[in-house]
């Protein structure tokens, strides 16, 4: 039997972390024939994976999935190929959902015109669960938080703070997500992909609520302690953000456009940081990161004193 909705956890190394995101989402009152969980285990080589097969075994409605460690955007892909919802959404194994999560998104579908429209809702990152305590009351649906946005404020909305290139605040149509899979081994996986599901669907909306807590962590995908690790990541942000960046020019999303050059400008300056001070390759990203920056026009008070100063010198170099 087909679901309703199917929710997608890649899951790496999350011991600490995994029960409190699976528990977050768990609630009696929901009618399980509507949903189910994909865990996806991307060959954890702590407890994890022993974790979700308690969570499958347990709970009718749950179900664990074991790989062997091929990065997020694979889990999720696979994740994606196993499930049977209409609707599907993403939440990260280190995270945390508001309670009465999956009754709210049920009430959002409801409230949907057709299968070809994507739903954002707010996020609200966090440093320890104990801080969520004060702000995680219970979500109730209120209509008057639903409303449809253009494509050019959703474009533009994926390059601001509010709403962002997440995959995890958002739900998605499955036909949407079947046409573009996510890119194997790249680590921004989410700016890759996400305006071209926003570019394909018939109709975006938005739920102006906090739906879902964002950890802040060390060891996470964006936290990465090695300069190597940091370096490549660096690369691939700054690959995935040109593709996005041509995107918005090309189709004349000039706000977004512009907005996005401040997240490129800041991949570009970590970038060139990285390769200078480690003596790493100066890749054709790098030279492309040097002319970026040598014709941004960079601001005190958008971009802050460092990176005002860091590009003023560069120029002169």
């Amino acid at each position: 039997m087909n679901k309703k909705l199917s929710i997608i956890i890649p899951v790496y190394n999350v011991q600490n972390y995994l029960r409190d995101c699976i528990n977050s989402i768990l609630d009696k009152s929901i009618n399980t024939k509507m949903i189910e969980i994909i865990l996806v285990d991307d060959g954890s080589i702590d407890n994890s994976g022993k974790i979700c097969d308690e969570y499958d075994q347990n709970t009718d409605y749950i179900r664990a999935i074991h790989i062997k460690n091929s990065g997020q955007s694979v889990a999720r892909n696979i994740g994606l190929e196993h499930s049977t919802g209409e609707w599907i959404t993403y939440v990260d194994s280190d995270d945390i959902t508001r309670d009465g999560y999956v009754e709210l998104l049920l009430n959002i579908l409801r409230n949907v015109d057709s299968t070809d429209e994507i739903i954002m809702f707010n996020y609200e990152p966090f440093e320890s669960s104990s801080k969520l305590k004060e702000i995680n009351s219970k979500l109730e649906y209120n209509s008057h938080k639903l409303r449809n946005i253009s494509k050019a404020e959703a474009m533009y909305d994926l390059t601001t703070e509010k709403w962002g290139n997440y995959l995890w605040n958002k739900i998605f149509p499955r036909k949407i997500l079947n046409k573009i899979p996510l890119p194997a081994g790249k680590i921004y996986e989410d700016i890759s992909v996400l305006y071209k599901y926003f570019h394909v669907c018939n109709q975006i909306k938005i739920y102006e609520d906090i739906v879902y807590f964002y950890r802040q962590r060390e060891g996470s995908a964006v936290h990465l302690k090695r300069a190597y690790d940091q370096y490549i990541s660096m690369i691939q942000a700054i690959e995935a953000r040109q593709k996005q960046l041509n995107f918005f020019k090309k189709y004349n999303y000039i706000k977004a456009f512009n907005n996005a050059k401040y997240g490129f400008m800041l991949n570009s300056v970590s970038l060139i940081k990285l390769t200078l001070q480690n003596k790493y390759e100066k890749t054709k990203t790098y030279y492309d990161a040097i002319n970026f920056l040598k014709k941004y026009d960079c601001s005190i008070k958008r971009d802050g004193l460092k990176h005002y100063l860091f590009i003023k010198i560069f120029k002169l170099i």
